[in-house]
């Protein structure tokens, strides 16, 4: 397939317009320089942070903002799209490679006032039924929260 791409660096020292979007990019935790985004047409905030690990290595639950990874991003969004790669117990053994369990998405979106949370990113490996589950898993453990699976094709209205 011909094309002609071009790629331009996103700013990450405040928002930007598309259009009629407001873009703010900022580095998440990650190994390798990663960007989470929030989009705000002034109806609607999407927040998109894929490769993200919201607090490296920790234990317990998320509390203060100030050391989250992608807080400021993810802050009153109507849709977060997080990245869900880890069972619970393997995360203790991947810790710092820029991924999330579902848990700890759903606490990153609990602690920022999200109202729904939309898991991607998962280990290829996994099959549709253990996805199905860790999902349900994920939403089940939310409080006040919409938790899905994003599925390609998956449309939403967050008006």
């Amino acid at each position: 397939m011909s094309s002609d791409v071009t790629l331009h660096d996103a700013p990450t020292d405040g928002p930007f317009r598309i259009g009629p979007l407001t873009v703010t990019a900022s580095l998440v935790i990650h190994p390798g320089p990663t960007l989470g985004y929030r989009i705000d047409d002034g109806r609607a905030t999407l927040a998109y942070l894929p490769d993200h690990e919201p607090a490296l290595g920790m234990r317990g639950t998320l509390h203060d903002p100030r050391w989250l990874s992608g807080a400021e991003l993810a802050d009153g969004a109507d849709l977060l799209i997080h990245d869900g790669q880890y069972l619970d117990v393997e995360y203790q053994q991947r810790v710092g490679w820029g991924h999330s369990t579902c848990e700890h998405a759903v606490a990153l979106a609990t602690a920022m006032r999200v109202r729904r949370l939309a898991l991607f990113h998962h280990d290829p490996g996994r099959d549709d039924v253990t996805l199905d589950r860790m999902v349900a898993q994920a939403a089940a453990a939310a409080e006040g929260l919409e938790v899905m699976g994003a599925p390609e094709g998956l449309a939403l209205d967050l008006g």
